[in-house]
């Protein structure tokens, strides 16, 4: 019978360890944390609040152009909008 010969090469289960513990070194070095920086500042500083808000807004717009918000009171409108804008994920 034929041996099978071994690769040398690693197999996918081998890279995908290497390459985890390659991204952990770098984000415990300094040269990652302006990405840490962002994200704090991000959280600390409304948390996404205007990118919700124009959001909505445009959604809003395009339903109301598209005619399916044509029974729906402006000022529920106004309120699904705030609604939605101060609502948080975290």
């Amino acid at each position: 019978m034929a041996k099978k010969k071994k690769s040398k090469e690693p197999g996918w289960e081998k890279i995908g360890a290497m390459v985890g513990k390659k991204i952990a070194k770098e984000i415990e070095k300094e040269e990652c944390s302006p990405w840490s920086k962002v994200n704090a500042y991000h959280r600390e500083c409304g948390g996404g609040f205007f990118g919700r808000l124009l959001f909505i807004i445009g959604l809003l717009v395009a339903l109301n152009m598209m005619g399916m918000l044509k029974e729906v009171n402006i000022w529920i409108q106004v309120l699904i909008g705030a609604g939605f804008s101060l609502m948080r994920l975290d």
